[in-house]
């Protein structure tokens, strides 16, 4: 049984703002405080209470298939447009097959590398992408493109924040400082939780 599957049936029957809910929290593993003022939004707008907004239901789109047949899966390059902290525009990484240590000194942009990876990827865990605050424009939406290998057949695949991408990017498992931190600055019981059933909790 693949629990997320489960919890996208089960979620049709639940109201907009709990689908909702429900996507914010497969795809960025928690609801900041500016989720919970818009998913109070939708509450109140569904009983008149606030003006009338679109709710995002959770789909099978933001769920990673780890069961899909498609082949291996490997990320080839990285191309940043835009957008994207303070990363500059049009820059390029190339993964080797084996492993490619990419390196640099505080601030230099490898962790605006890996949350788009963290995003593309539908990491739990992502953290919410924001634009260069120091320049005087406006920000732009981050985009990039991604080269990944499926079964040996290169294919570019384009990413914009928030929107869907390649199926295949849902068999790449993406782990940084801040997926440990969930292991390690909380005090818990050492258990097993299958991944999806942690939803039930951060929903009510």
């Amino acid at each position: 049984m693949n629990v997320l599957n489960e919890i996208l049936k089960w979620s049709s029957s639940r109201p907009a703002w709990q689908r909702d809910a429900l996507r914010r929290l497969v795809t960025s593993g928690d609801l900041n405080d500016n989720d919970l003022e818009e998913l109070t939004d939708l509450c109140k707008a569904a009983h008149g209470l606030a003006e009338q907004r679109d709710a995002e239901p959770l789909k099978s789109s933001h769920i990673p298939d780890r069961d899909s047949d498609i082949g291996p899966v490997s990320i080839t390059g990285l191309s940043h447009h835009g957008g994207v902290n303070a990363l500059a525009s049009d820059q390029a990484l190339h993964f080797g097959p084996g492993l490619t240590a990419v390196y640099g000194a505080n601030a230099s942009g490898k962790s605006g590398y890996t949350r788009i990876l963290k995003s593309a990827c539908r990491a739990r865990g992502a953290e919410e992408i924001l634009g260069n605050v120091l320049v005087q424009s406006s920000p732009v939406r981050p985009a990039a493109t991604i080269h990944i290998a499926v079964d040996g057949e290169e294919i570019e695949v384009p990413w914009r924040d928030q929107a869907e991408v390649h199926e295949a990017l849902g068999l790449v498992s993406v782990f940084d400082r801040h997926s440990a931190a969930i292991y390690l600055r909380e005090k818990t019981n050492v258990a097993f939780r299958p991944l999806g059933l942690d939803l039930f909790d951060k929903l009510s």
